[in-house]
């Protein structure tokens, strides 16, 4: 941890700070803005300590790449009781309560995410930052 310069924990900063953008309420389901943070973060590889690295690397394999990579991760908000697909494969929301019911189960997953990236920030990013 010794020898880490300001512009290096700068880096690991910026990393965290894109990954809780990832799961902003906002940016959940927008999957070329999860998809352009994680190229940024890839890209600072050469300024981060390779330990580091490749525990972002990791969790982003197992916490954000599901959010692009796995067709059943919203497949709780796509249920039958809140609507349906039309024709054209857009889901389509049969009324106000299921929209809230699933703003609701949204905001669960991002806090969820969110949550399991604060946690992981304090274990293998913030020992760096002291």
């Amino acid at each position: 941890m010794k020898g880490l310069t300001d512009f290096n924990k700068q880096c690991i900063y910026d990393c965290y700070n894109l990954m809780r953008d990832c799961v902003n309420f906002e940016h959940i389901e927008d999957f070329e803005f999860i998809d352009s943070a994680i190229k940024k973060i890839e890209r600072y590889k050469i300024a981060l300590p390779s330990e580091v690295y490749k525990q972002i690397n990791s969790f982003i394999i197992e916490n954000l790449h599901p959010i692009l990579d796995d067709p059943c991760f919203f497949s709780a908000i796509e249920s039958p009781k809140f609507g349906n697909f039309n024709k054209d494969g857009v889901f389509e929301i049969n009324s106000d309560e299921s929209l809230n019911q699933i703003i609701y189960i949204m905001a669960e997953i991002s806090a969820d995410i969110a949550h399991k990236i604060d946690s992981f920030a304090e274990q293998y990013m913030v020992p760096y930052l002291i």
